[in-house]
């Protein structure tokens, strides 16, 4: 990928692809190519990066733990800084794991699944709970927890 000039002088961001046609020895004659031009692609792609940056800028002021959990798997696919200062986690320790790391057992974790799940059964955009958890060290701490359905 690169930038290219147009014939009228404009510049695009292209992809390349360049082959060697080769004769029978083996001896290069002529090179095959096709630009394609990605301008608009890479623009997109920009675009999504700085909305990413802003998002996380945004969650990271809050101040409270924010999870993105995959459903039914309840993988943890995002989480915010905060999770340090809250749980003693950094954000890689908790990505790709399931949330069940926050709760002060298997049972506790398996209950809250079942609300939460039930909350969703019932078309409700939101489920509201007060919980205890487990910090990072295993100290206990009240939470309130706002899962939000997307």
């Amino acid at each position: 990928e690169q930038e290219f000039i147009r014939k009228d002088g404009s510049i695009f961001i292209g992809s390349e692809m360049v082959v060697a046609a080769k004769d029978d020895s083996g001896k290069v004659r002529s090179f095959d190519g096709i630009i394609e031009d990605i301008t608009e692609r890479k623009n997109a792609e920009q675009s999504l990066l700085e909305a990413k940056n802003y998002l996380d800028k945004l969650h990271n002021s809050i101040g409270d733990a924010v999870f993105a959990i995959k459903i039914p798997e309840r993988e943890i696919v995002y989480v915010n800084d905060s999770v340090k200062e809250v749980y003693g986690y950094d954000r890689e320790e908790c990505l790709g794991k399931t949330t069940e790391m926050f709760f002060k057992d298997r049972k506790a974790f398996r209950d809250f699944g079942n609300k939460v799940k039930k909350t969703y059964e019932q078309n409700e955009k939101i489920h509201y709970a007060i919980q205890e958890l487990k910090k990072k060290n295993g100290e206990l701490f009240q939470a309130e927890i706002k899962t939000t359905f997307l």
